[in-house]
């Protein structure tokens, strides 16, 4: 292939459909026209993957709002970007560089061609990203388990492969793997399923029910025989519900401190033997261990998704008083057996709960992300952190309408995980948010993130 020399003529032609992008400054006004290229600038990794011919593709990420288009991502084997067009004044073509019958003067050698093929207006760059968490969940939802089938068996869902879901979701192989052994998703016959925050609770309760009951071990509960008596429970619908040994290891994956291999016979997706000879003893290979610091973690949930009055009468809950120094914010039901309980009250119940004197600062820490404290009221909400919004922006949003005031370090980390590579929390968070100094206990001033825009 001919190479382009400084200073050498070389002859140039275009194409017969080539299209000037070019308008009068009368057309201004009018619509840009439409371009069929586009210059996407890849670095260095990235070219690597495309020549040794590893797929890229270009998909569409969710919406951020409802009836909304979702933008494009450029997804590699291994990394989600997005796109980021950036449009130049100066006139750019595209064209191939080739050889032409014409001849250099006094010389025998060809003149050098570039046949020109299009105009573009400008060039994509790329921008590491997260895969996207909505989308699959979103698609994963109509193949939920624990959904009742209808009479006709095409009713019942059946969940999506991964050649599917890779198919729909932006993300690359690798991530949408880790999207899926992090996140509330079985693996059943080749097809995956949606674990709902619901069913994972029950059998959550059930399974700690029926250790306890039974007097098992909790550091060598014997797989098996726990899948045996959660089908039990579970009686028809168990089918649907916990049809294999994986979706009831994925359902407690919260709360063990460890998971070993599965016996011989049982894979992930299969459907287990039912009960084993003996007691739960734990033969090597088929057992689990409940960690007990997430045990009372789940304990204190429990309180928490109970109604506020029945813990209150449940355990003898002292009055205690409320601030009086706000109005409140949004409806919190009417006198003290109406409105959530209050962090001491959590505490006081969870202590008696479990014989403990466990702190506040502990209770919290078991809480982790799985719930908030208002401090404008002192009162304690559950929350679900795999339901809120993906896009940044949207989850903040989100979170100021749960309360009104968050600590820096509790909001970082909410947001944090939405943001692509090289973007850094605490300036992202300045630019939405405002820093105030609040006094919710005498003395004490707390250092508090509020919305910076009214309309966000």
């Amino acid at each position: 292939m001919a190479q382009f020399v400084e200073g050498t003529p070389v002859a140039v032609n275009f194409t017969k459909d080539f299209i000037t992008l070019n308008q009068e400054t009368a057309d201004l006004s009018a619509g840009k026209p439409e371009t069929n290229y586009c210059l996407i600038e890849l670095g260095e990794d990235e070219l690597n993957e495309l020549v040794a011919g590893k797929p890229v593709c270009i998909q569409e990420t969710s919406a951020q709002k409802r009836g909304e288009v979702g933008s494009a991502a450029l997804v590699t084997s291994s990394s989600t970007f997005e796109l980021e067009y950036h449009e130049n004044s100066n006139t750019l073509l595209i064209g191939s560089i080739g050889s032409s019958e014409s001849k250099l003067p006094n010389s025998d050698q060809g003149l050098p061609e570039c046949t020109v093929h299009g105009q573009v207006r400008g060039q994509v760059s790329l921008r590491p990203t997260v895969p996207d968490t909505q989308r699959l969940r979103d698609i994963l939802q109509v193949h939920a388990l624990g959904q009742q089938a209808s009479n006709s068996d095409d009713a019942q869902p059946r969940g999506l492969s991964m050649p599917a879901l890779q198919f729909e979701v932006a993300a690359s192989p690798n991530e949408l793997q880790a999207l899926l052994d992090k996140g509330p998703y079985v693996e059943i016959d080749g097809a995956w399923r949606l674990l709902p925050s619901s069913l994972e609770r029950d059998i959550l309760d059930v399974s700690v029910s029926i250790v306890t009951a039974r007097g098992w071990s909790p550091k060598a509960i014997n797989v098996d025989d726990l899948f045996f008596e959660v089908q039990q429970y579970f009686g028809d619908a168990s089918a649907t519900c916990v049809p294999t040994v994986g979706t009831l290891l994925k359902g407690l994956k919260s709360i063990t401190s460890e998971q070993v291999p599965l016996a011989d016979g049982a894979q992930k997706g299969e459907s287990a033997p039912t009960q084993l000879e003996g007691s739960s003893s734990a033969p090597p290979g088929s057992t689990l261990t409940l960690d007990e610091s997430k045990v009372n973690q789940l304990r204190v949930l429990q309180l928490l998704r109970d109604a506020p009055a029945e813990v209150r009468r449940r355990f003898a809950l002292p009055a205690l008083q409320v601030r009086p120094k706000r109005a409140r914010l949004g409806g919190t039901g009417a006198g003290r057996d109406g409105m959530a309980l209050q962090l001491e009250e959590l505490v006081g119940a969870f202590n008696a709960m479990t014989g403990t004197e466990s702190s506040e600062e502990a209770v919290m820490e078991m809480l982790g992300q799985n719930a908030y404290v208002d401090e404008v009221e002192g009162t304690v909400h559950p929350m679900d952190p795999t339901t809120l919004p993906q896009e940044p922006k949207e989850r903040l949003k989100r979170l100021f309408e749960l309360k009104t005031h968050w600590r820096p370090e509790a909001l970082s980390a909410l947001i944090k995980p939405t943001l692509g590579a090289g973007i850094k929390i605490d300036v992202w968070l300045a630019k939405w948010t405002r820093v105030i100094f609040v006094e919710f206990t005498q003395g004490t001033e707390l250092r508090m993130l509020v919305k910076k825009f009214a309309g966000l």
